[in-house]
């Protein structure tokens, strides 16, 4: 009996210390796959990047699921374009439907706060997800929907370099009286800012392609040239962001001026955007110094 009783025990243990084991096995599995998959948990350094929609999950009230024309409207947004970014001053920036807004921005248990010039937006952080190269966030916009955003770039060394910080976008800012000379002069020299920081920033970042499509204006690019749009070719985004059409046409001619005077003979590079960055570099500089 005591022989059985030991040996009942010994089975016993050690089915619980294979119980045990097991459990610990799978534990580890998990934390494994959880490291090469990329789960983790957000946090407000993993925000301040530049992200961009990829996926819209849900929107609005829900239809028939198999209806083509639901599937059409979740896609409509990605159409238009989503790009939204954090800096990590708090600051930072949207473009939806072509159009930028600023905002400030605060995060706290899972949930993002954005604080625009009238209005304020909570935002719930659903998932986060790092594997391989990719980088997604998924975030609840409430009534909008849910939508997938990815990484599509890193911050630059200095934010203050990015084209789209706050700062680098006073040009799109609608003023609400008409503006003297001088302020349409720096509205423009706000501009060409902008225009130059999205090469320097494209250098920077390596990027493949650069893109002018959120910066709608009237600068043209060469290759290692720059110029004007033709006047019957300026965009309507340059029209609304002036207190009325004259005021956008005198900005015009305002760099039209700047543009013919410039004087840089710099030799080429053989690399397009460094040379255009430098005339574009030039003309800021020359607007800067101008006596007003």
């Amino acid at each position: 009996m005591k022989e059985l009783k030991l040996s009942y025990y010994s089975k016993v243990i050690t089915e619980k210390t294979f119980c045990k084991a097991f459990y610990l096995l799978v534990i580890l599995v998990l934390s494994s796959c959880s490291l090469t998959e990329g789960w983790s948990v957000l946090k407000s350094e993993d925000l301040t990047n530049v992200w961009t929609l990829s996926d819209v999950k849900t929107i609005g009230e829900k239809m028939d699921e198999n209806s083509l024309l639901e599937e059409a409207m979740n896609n409509e947004q990605a159409e238009t374009g989503y790009k939204i970014s954090f800096f990590n001053d708090h600051k930072g920036f949207q473009i939806r439907n072509g159009v930028y807004k600023s905002f400030e921005w605060q995060f706290t248990e899972e949930e993002i706060t954005l604080k625009f010039n009238n209005h304020s937006e909570k935002i719930k952080v659903l998932d986060y997800l790092k594997k391989d190269a990719r980088t997604t966030l998924l975030l609840d916009f409430k009534e909008k929907g849910d939508y997938e955003f990815v990484k599509t770039d890193e911050m630059l060394s200095d934010i203050k370099n990015d084209p789209f910080y706050p700062e680098n976008n006073e040009w799109r800012v609608k003023p609400k009286h008409l503006e003297s000379n001088k302020e349409l002069h720096n509205r423009v020299k706000n501009y060409i800012k902008h225009n130059a920081l999205i090469l320097k920033a494209a250098k920077e970042r390596a990027s493949n392609v650069i893109s002018f499509e959120h910066s709608q204006g009237i600068v043209k690019i060469y290759r290692s040239a720059i110029g004007i749009i033709d006047e019957d070719e300026i965009a309507e985004e340059w029209y609304s962001y002036f207190y009325n059409d004259k005021q956008a046409i005198e900005a015009y001619y305002i760099y039209d001026e700047f543009l013919s005077a410039n004087k840089y003979r710099g030799a080429t590079t053989g690399e397009w955007v460094i040379d255009d960055y430098k005339i574009l570099l030039s003309i800021y500089k020359d607007m800067e110094l101008a006596k007003l």
